[in-house]
């Protein structure tokens, strides 16, 4: 009685105050919509029913009482008629849309503002948006160079249709238009995003499979971001994540614009792809960094920033093609490095590894005793890292291109490290390979790292020769410590002779 009531009263406020105000019924057949002016506010009252059609309506505002509201099979479609909300204001608020269920289906909606340079903003509330098509057309709805506040309380379906039609449910923002949307969506099969403008995203984003995401705008995506097998995901302009991102491996990613990553902990990407533009992490808390766990590529100009490091998950895979590089920000406690896990690392362009300020480390995880753990590079061209470290129940292949060389240049502790693993290095070639003079690396050379030829035969174990290069030949004394072994000698002998 209290809701009717103060629907009434709201209703009559309304109508007194505007001439302009139209109310529709809706009935057992749909009634139709229409409007002549963008002054005009239109009521729907569902209080008999939910159904209405539009024929090129040009509307202020619309209102929902007593019910939901149905929206389908607009009059001459091919004429691209539907309803037009033009907020027509210079500045303020102005509720174009106020509702309950609103389905959306077969019908264009469009939310624009005719007035130059406005500021205004155009709120519309639902609790539960559906574009659908089900039939033999589409759904749009389109914001068109306009300021708008979009708030959703259940998630807004698009593209409730089937596999069978070839017609697609799309929200657009245009690149005149900034929209902050506030709500779930799910983006289903034939379901479409167009993102050109600004847009904020404040709750969770679901593609399921067959569905597009293409942000060609600046987007800012403040909900957790799902993509399931199948999904298309085309970043063209800036797309900025501040929550995780779950994007299952059969995604089709295309990322020539740039992804930037604004999350405080360990972003993993579950996806395969090829980067054709670039990944920033521009968060810098902790050791949070990058975790990849299939199989990725950087193509030509593209690069891949990270805060402290790379993981590449079990049988994951990284690979920077030439013109392409990784920086590896540096933490305050830690060194930058990639983390092998029974991953594959491949480095086509020389020097492709950078920091600003010190060089990139390469570590393996530990495996187990009966889990021994095999992970690969490719060192296709010449590198400089600052040190490896090989992990214990774990081998590192290190594959080296003819005319590869490996600089380490760590100079204050062991260039090699070792728990026991084992380094195995296939093409090896005298003085291609420093690992500078510390004793302990020699150690590691000696006892845990093997060399072999390019056709994968086993040459032997390593030595550091005196320039600080990993060598066949264990390293020969110069003269001058030929005089001092010969001296050496020669007082024993004596010494010998006196006792006896």
């Amino acid at each position: 009685m209290k809701k009717f009531l103060y629907s009434t009263i709201i209703l009559s406020l309304v109508l007194s105050a505007n001439a302009d105000t139209m109310t529709f019924y809706g009935g057992g057949s749909r009634t139709q919509v229409t409007g002549t002016s963008n002054t005009t506010d239109i009521i729907l009252d569902s209080s008999n029913g939910v159904g209405y059609a539009a024929n090129g309506a040009v509307v202020k505002s619309i209102k929902v009482i007593n019910g939901d509201a149905t929206f389908a099979n607009a009059i001459d479609w091919n004429a691209n008629k539907g309803i037009t909300v033009d907020i027509n204001s210079a500045t303020g608020d102005v509720d174009a849309i106020t509702a309950g269920n609103w389905t959306h289906n077969l019908f264009t909606l469009t939310i624009k503002n005719s007035v130059a340079n406005s500021t205004a903003t155009a709120n519309l509330s639902f609790n539960t948006l559906t574009l659908s098509s089900k039939n033999s057309q589409d759904a749009r709805l389109i914001f068109n160079g306009v300021n708008a506040n979009v708030t959703t309380v259940n998630a807004t379906n698009l593209g409730d249709g089937t596999t069978a039609k070839n017609y697609k449910s799309t929200l657009s923002v245009d690149a005149n238009s900034t929209v902050e949307w506030n709500g779930d969506i799910l983006n289903t099969v034939l379901g479409v995003m167009n993102i050109a403008g600004n847009y904020t995203h404040n709750s969770k984003l679901t593609l399921q499979s067959g569905s597009q995401y293409n942000a060609s705008g600046t987007i800012t995506q403040n909900g957790v971001f799902n993509a399931n097998s199948g999904a298309n995901i085309n970043i063209t302009g800036k797309h900025t994540q501040k929550n995780a991102v779950s994007w299952a491996n059969g995604a089709n990613v295309s990322i020539t614009g740039e992804f930037a990553i604004d999350y405080e902990n360990e972003m993993k990407i579950d996806s395969s792809f090829d980067l054709a533009g670039k990944i920033t992490q521009t968060s810098i808390s902790g050791d949070n960094g990058i975790k990849f766990t299939k199989a990725v590529t950087l193509l030509s100009g593209s690069s891949l920033q990270a805060h402290s490091k790379i993981f590449l998950d079990k049988d994951a895979s990284l690979t920077v093609n030439k013109d392409a590089y990784i920086n590896i920000t540096k933490d305050a406690s830690k060194n930058p490095r990639i983390i092998l896990d029974k991953s594959t690392l491949t480095l086509n362009e020389e020097n492709c590894l950078v920091n600003e300020s010190i060089d990139i480390g390469v570590v393996t995880m530990a495996g187990g005793e009966n889990n021994i753990l095999t992970s690969k590079i490719y060192l296709n061209a010449s590198q400089k890292l600052r040190n490896m470290y090989v992990a214990n129940f774990t081998i590192l292949e290190m594959h080296m291109a003819d005319d590869a060389t490996l600089t380490l240049t760590v100079d204050d502790q062991n260039a090699l490290g070792s728990g026991e693993g084992i380094y195995k290095i296939y093409n090896f070639r005298e003085d291609s390979i420093y690992v500078g003079l510390n004793a302990a690396t020699n150690t590691t050379a000696n006892n845990y790292v093997f060399l072999y030829d390019a056709e994968n035969n086993l040459l032997g174990n390593a030595f550091v020769t005196n320039n600080g290069y990993l060598s066949l030949l264990q390293t020969v004394p110069e003269p001058a410590e030929w005089a001092m072994l010969l001296g050496t000698i020669a007082l024993g002998l004596a010494i010998y002779r006196r006792r006896k």
